[in-house]
């Protein structure tokens, strides 16, 4: 009984070493992106939408480095809010890069009509 308590307490310290270094993360981002929560509650609820994002972006890389993803993504200006109310122009996918005029206007339509089906 002993043993597991102090499993308990090395799990939890783990957690909250996780938690601490997300936390410092989330404030970086705020000073970077000239983000000001004054509401508490606000806060959090950012962060939490913050800490989603955050694994996010760890899994894609994770896979981008294993060689499984064609390129790597990282923390935005958006990261903090929910997808959904990202404003269309932050949804335009990254391989419109070196394309021309034509193939850009095709993949920003799908990118549109994909983001109206899920809607």
């Amino acid at each position: 009984m002993h043993t597991l308590f102090w499993i308990a307490v090395i799990a939890s310290v783990g957690c909250l070493a996780v938690a601490l270094t997300d936390l410092e993360k989330y404030k970086e981002f705020k000073i970077k992106f000239e983000k000001n929560y004054t509401d508490p509650a606000k806060d959090a609820y950012h962060f939490g939408i913050f800490q989603k994002s955050l694994r996010e972006v760890e899994e894609h890389n994770t896979k981008y480095k294993a060689g499984k993803l064609e390129h790597g993504i990282r923390i935005v200006y958006y990261s903090d809010i929910p997808k959904d109310q990202w404003p269309v122009s932050a949804l335009v996918p990254l391989e419109i890069i070196n394309r021309d005029e034509d193939d850009i206007t095709e993949i920003i339509r799908k990118a549109q009509e994909k983001a109206e089906h899920n809607v």
